[in-house]
C-alpha cells in the first residue's frame, strides 16, 4: 500500500487561490473608443473611454501627444480616469486627445479623439451672421 503525502487544506486552498488570480489577469482593452466631438464654442465636451481589465489599469489623457495631468484645473477626470470633461471649450482647446490604459499585463491599450470647434450659423439672412 502507497503512502499519501497529506497536504494541509489551508495551503490547497491558499494555493488554488493564488492559480485562481493569476488566470483572471488581462492586458486592459478599450470597450468604449473615442470619437470626434463637434463642439459648439462655450459649451462642455466630453470624452468617455471605458476600459476593461484585471487588475484594473490606470488612464491617462494626453492632448496633441502632451500629458494631461490630473491636476490641470482646465480639465476634469472623472470615473477612475475614464472621462474626460472640458467645460466652456474655447478655440485653443482643439485637438487629438487620447486615453492610454495601463496595468502592466500585456501592452496598453489607446484610444483616439478629436475635438473639433464648431462654428454657430447665428440668426441672420441666408445663413450669414449680421451684425
Amino acid at each position: 500500500m502507497k503512502l499519501i503525502k497529506h497536504i494541509p487544506l489551508l495551503q490547497i486552498l491558499f494555493l488554488s487561490q493564488i492559480v485562481a488570480s493569476v488566470g483572471l489577469q488581462r492586458a486592459p482593452r478599450i470597450t468604449t473608443l473615442l470619437e470626434t466631438l463637434d463642439i459648439l464654442l462655450d459649451h462642455n465636451a466630453t470624452f468617455i473611454c471605458e476600459v476593461d481589465s484585471r487588475p484594473t489599469a490606470d488612464v491617462t489623457w494626453t492632448r496633441n501627444n502632451h500629458p494631461i495631468p490630473y491636476y490641470d484645473s482646465r480639465y476634469t477626470i472623472r470615473e477612475n480616469g475614464q472621462m474626460l470633461l472640458i467645460p466652456n471649450v474655447k478655440e485653443s482647446d482643439n485637438g487629438e486627445y487620447c486615453c492610454v490604459a495601463n496595468n502592466g499585463i500585456g501592452e496598453p491599450a489607446k484610444s483616439c479623439g478629436a475635438l473639433q470647434l464648431k462654428m454657430s450659423m447665428g440668426k441672420g439672412k441666408g445663413g450669414y451672421l449680421v451684425s
